[in-house]
């Protein structure tokens, strides 16, 4: 078993918010553009502009939710991964509030950006596989590595 454990330094974080704020603003487009796209639907068929405009209105509120609500450090700290761990062919990670888990098999990349490792899957960059090399509680990084053999890209 290999395991990180604690939380993630100023620039490991800073990477991580940075990472959970470009897919919070590519969920938003998509509803934002689903929305739309039934308003536009709606509208053409019954000719009355009112469904157009309440879409419109929930792209602008989703929107700004996900771009200008800031988050206090409470809520901060409750979704910061600060455990991750392989089991059983899994990668494990764990933060308050919840607990994701893939199969390390289907791992496309893992990116070394010197101080923290980001275990990309397929369907894009998650910020829920950051691993600080200095939180290695369990194992080494050579057998860390061993697991991503040949899908290993260095960023610095």
């Amino acid at each position: 078993m290999i395991e990180f454990k604690g939380y993630l330094s100023k620039e490991a974080e800073k990477y991580f918010w940075k990472t959970q704020k470009i897919l919070s603003i590519k969920t938003s487009v998509f509803c934002s553009v689903l929305f739309l796209g039934i308003g536009a639907w709606i509208t053409g068929i019954t000719h009355d502009w009112l469904p157009l405009l309440l879409s419109l209105l929930v792209c602008l509120i989703l929107t700004a939710g996900v771009l200008f609500i800031p988050q206090g450090k409470k809520e901060k700290s409750q979704c910061t991964v600060n455990r991750i761990f392989t089991d059983d062919g899994y990668i494990v990670s764990v933060c308050e509030k919840s607990t994701a888990h893939k199969l390390i098999k289907d791992a496309q990349a893992l990116h070394d950006y010197g101080e923290f490792y980001q275990v990309v899957f397929s369907g894009g960059i998650s910020a829920w596989f950051i691993c600080q090399k200095d939180l290695l509680t369990q194992g080494t990084l050579e057998d860390f590595e061993a697991l991503f053999e040949g899908k290993i890209v260095r960023k610095y």
